[in-house]
């Protein structure tokens, strides 16, 4: 489980530093959404702006793991998406609440974060979590985090106040689909 806790962590912390450069200066709205597709990461979704691609190669006990992520948004809010892909078989021999509990445990950490909401959630299927992180006096991160075979993904709406942005959290969560998982 640690391995997920550390992946999730990381890539949590390192969208969070890419938006809180700018957390203070501009606005929290974000611009308008439009549909992005990764065939890296089989999926598509509405972003806010045409995102930066980053590729992160980290070590975790289950070995060198890449985190590609999908960064778009405003200079005070933003989107992420990301994945990684794990060994199946470390995937298959786990209890997916547990591995779940870890990438949220390694998000909270890693960004000295507080809990505020946690709610278990299936995605068509697939095994998920929406959680709300807060960062004090800095940010709220609205996640989702979903197990798809040996994929973790992990979607990220970033803001500095957790107030009036439900429209875009629902807009940015509905919007994501996998391919092939209906």
């Amino acid at each position: 489980m640690d391995f997920l806790k550390k992946a999730a962590g990381f890539v949590i912390g390192f969208v969070v530093v890419y938006f809180a450069i700018q957390l203070f200066k501009g606005s929290d709205k974000l611009p308008p959404f439009q549909e992005f597709r990764s065939d890296a990461g089989n999926f598509s979704i509405l972003m806010p702006g045409k995102p930066k691609t980053e590729n992160q190669t980290i070590e975790t006990p289950a070995g060198s793991i890449v985190l590609v992520s999908y960064m778009a948004g405003s200079s005070k809010a933003g989107c992420a998406v990301a994945f990684a892909d794990y060994p199946q078989q470390l995937i298959d021999a786990s209890d997916k609440q547990k591995l779940l509990d870890g990438a949220q445990n390694g998000a909270i950490k890693n960004v000295n974060g507080r809990l505020v909401k946690e709610t278990r959630v299936s995605f068509n299927g697939l095994p998920a979590r929406d959680v709300v992180i807060e960062i004090p006096g800095k940010a709220f991160i609205n996640a989702r985090l979903i197990i798809s075979g040996p994929r973790l993904y992990q979607l990220m709406l970033i803001t500095p106040t957790n107030e009036g942005h439900e429209e875009d959290v629902s807009k940015f969560f509905n919007s994501f689909k996998i391919d092939g998982v209906k």
